[in-house]
């Protein structure tokens, strides 16, 4: 086979096993796999205990990949549940809201409904100060606020939105996954053939970490441990063809 140069990461499409919900992205930084055996050992034996047989055998394989982008749907693979769109309780917070006078005294508006009519309102030294809102309107003490302040409002209201539920006792499922890349042609320096990745029962971990930096994007990582699926003897395969080459069904 010709030599071929690869210099490109690996787009990537999981499959869960259980429903066939599949997730794809071409948005990855990174996509590595790593094998390993857990037992690689010699055997010894006889005068000057010379090495006679290597016992190999537990052979392990793990993938992962960052991506660059943030979605949900890895956060719902590393926890085993479903990704739910419903009504939650949150914290909301108004800022550069201008204190105003009229008859009934210092007023600020905010313009979301809270619960129960409660409002915190962050002074101009930070501090919060409990007050009640009536039609989106709060009345300001004067001794803790003067006209023309530009103050903050924290209370918590209901939104829908697409929820992970973190919980103690589910954990992640089995999955397929298929890596996709390109590689070059030496001479050419063409796009020159297609290599795919096929893991047929892989399980990913349930770690994960977001780290919020102000300047820096969120990339992602998740990491599977690649199995054996029941009544097979094989991990995965490695799939080079012709750039493009298809079969017709």
């Amino acid at each position: 086979m010709e030599q071929m140069v690869i210099h490109d990461t690996a787009e990537v499409v999981i499959k869960r096993k259980s429903d066939g919900h599949k997730v794809a992205s071409a948005e990855t930084q990174l996509a590595s796999l790593t094998g390993s055996l857990g037992i690689d050992e010699k055997i010894y034996a006889g005068i000057g205990n010379k090495p006679i047989y290597r016992m190999r055998g537990q052979k392990e394989l793990t993938t992962s990949f960052t991506n660059a982008t943030f979605n949900l749907e890895f956060l719902s693979m590393s926890q085993g549940v479903d990704i739910v769109n419903k009504e939650v309780t949150v914290y909301k917070k108004e800022d550069g809201l201008q204190v105003a006078s009229d008859e009934t005294g210092l007023t600020v508006t905010i313009k979301g409904q809270p619960i129960g009519g409660k409002v915190d309102i962050r002074k101009v030294d930070g501090t919060l100060v409990e007050l009640e809102a009536q039609s989106g309107a709060v009345n300001l003490p004067e001794g803790d606020f003067a006209q023309g302040d530009s103050v903050s409002a924290i209370y918590r209201t209901k939104i829908v939105g697409n929820v992970v539920e973190i919980e103690a006792s589910k954990f992640s499922e089995a999955f397929e996954i298929e890596y996709y890349t390109i590689g070059y042609d030496l001479q050419t320096q063409q796009v020159y053939k297609d290599i795919r990745i096929q893991l047929d029962h892989a399980i990913p971990g349930g770690d994960f970490e977001l780290s919020f930096e102000a300047g820096s994007a969120i990339s992602p990582e998740i990491t599977f441990e690649a199995m054996v699926a029941p009544n097979s003897d094989k991990i995965g395969r490695v799939i080079v063809s012709d750039h493009n080459a298809s079969l017709t069904p």
